[in-house]
């Protein structure tokens, strides 16, 4: 079973907290990390850290948020044999402060004196692909020597130092995976390396078969290859392995819609078998779906209360949901404010929207903004529309230019007709 919400990072607007992580240390204490940037990413970033000394208590005592470094951090910390810890960091290479230029790719920080104070040692230079280098995990091998896995644009890159982590061999392809996504590498009990990644068999970068592999041999060769969950749309894989030898990961699945966390408990056993061989063992074991409800069946979409006018459809509003029905797919959703997930939209083509409202109930309207104007807020405000203030401007898709899109609210009646030109997204709650 699991419990609601223990703590919750929610920083002022524009500035946005995200990727978290839970690492618990050789003292017991446990630290949640996370990033933070001025909205999506602001050159320089920073990964941020707090702990707590009781993380047993129904209500743990936190301490006050430090900075650790610049970047984006989303793989825990490793305990070297010397005790450093060393947290694995990572600056955009895209649209990275040029004042920073020395951290800019795949890097690692420090502390010598157990969190109290971290500081950047070393990174990765030379990497073949393109754009960010980022999500980098670090284990130490049986010499000593350090071995980083990066994930960058053809999949997974491979880096060693010879020197705790002060310089970095230039990255070559580990030839593992041509998915781009993160993976999860850790250092088992056993001295074994763990690898989760994706693995599937047509080899065509999807994020599906979601495997696991051992190596015996410092990451020279991989073995086992237990599939955790063959479905699309899984990824974004971390572990930890308690002192019993069970292997527990967790992952998303479909991130957008079905918003699914699930967890696998897992052996070294499975793992080499290539099958659950234990019987304690668990694959898909659902943690949260964000209580959604089934998703919605045609037969649900013909009495929701608005029906379109200009050939449209009515759907669902969810992210990585299309957008407009004659433009191309990468236009989605990705940055749906929650208060609108689950509501109804018309479905139309880019230029043109308009609808019936059957029943009474909020419509809203996303529409575009361009250099803090919008040009369509003199006709919202003649049809009675208002500026909901209590949306941020957001970025409705990918490709879009900054935060752009603003919401306006007004409650109809049913019976009222309403029509928009370019840009506009009809959404509705009955």
């Amino acid at each position: 079973t699991w419990k609601g919400p223990a703590v919750v990072i929610d920083p002022v607007y524009p500035v946005r907290a995200f990727d978290p992580m839970l690492w618990s240390d050789p003292d017991g204490r446990l630290w949640l990390f996370w990033s933070q940037s001025y909205y999506y990413f602001d050159g320089r970033a920073g990964v941020w850290a707090i702990y707590t000394e009781n993380p047993d208590s129904e209500n743990p005592k936190w301490s006050k948020p430090v900075r650790i470094g610049n970047g984006i951090a989303m793989n825990k910390p490793i305990v070297l044999s010397d005790g450093t810890w060393m947290l694995p960091t990572a600056v955009w290479r895209h649209g990275a402060d040029l004042s920073m230029y020395e951290e800019a790719g795949s890097n690692v920080y420090v502390s010598t004196d157990k969190g109290k104070t971290w500081s950047f040692r070393g990174g990765v230079k030379g990497i073949q692909g393109s754009s960010s280098a980022d999500e980098n995990m670090v284990v130490e091998l049986g010499d000593g020597s350090l071995m980083m896995y990066i994930r960058t644009t053809i999949g997974i890159e491979k880096s060693y130092s010879y020197d705790k982590g002060f310089t970095w061999s230039d990255a070559v392809n580990a030839n593992i995976t041509k998915t781009v996504s993160r993976f999860f590498l850790s250092k088992l009990d056993s001295g074994k390396l763990l690898l989760v990644y994706h693995n599937p068999p047509a080899k065509d970068g999807s994020r599906s078969y979601l495997t696991a592999s051992i190596s015996e041999d410092d990451g020279k060769t991989w073995k086992g290859n237990l599939i955790i969950d063959e479905r699309n749309g899984v990824s974004y894989p971390d572990g930890f392995q308690t002192k019993d030898g069970k292997i527990y990961v967790i992952y998303d699945r479909n991130r957008g819609s079905d918003m699914e966390i699930l967890m696998a408990v897992i052996t070294e056993e499975d793992i080499l078998a290539g099958r659950i061989v234990n019987p304690e063992s668990r694959l898909k074991v659902l943690v949260n779906n964000n209580g959604k409800q089934p998703p919605k069946t045609p037969e649900d979409l013909k009495n929701t209360g608005i029906t379109p006018t200009d050939g449209g459809q009515v759907a669902v509003l969810e992210n990585n949901k299309t957008i407009f029905s004659n433009r191309s797919e990468s236009r989605v959703f990705v940055n749906l404010p929650r208060k609108f997930h689950g509501m109804y939209y018309v479905y139309s083509e880019l230029e043109y929207s308009s609808a019936r409202i059957d029943k009474d109930g909020d419509v809203y309207i996303f529409t575009k903004r361009n250099n803090g104007v919008v040009a369509l807020h003199g006709h919202l405000t003649s049809l009675g529309f208002v500026q909901d203030k209590s949306v941020e401007p957001f970025r409705m898709f990918d490709q879009a230019t900054g935060e752009n899109t603003v919401v306006y609210h007004k409650r109809c009646k049913a019976g009222e007709e309403i029509s928009f030109g370019n840009w506009v997204v009809i959404a509705y709650k009955p």
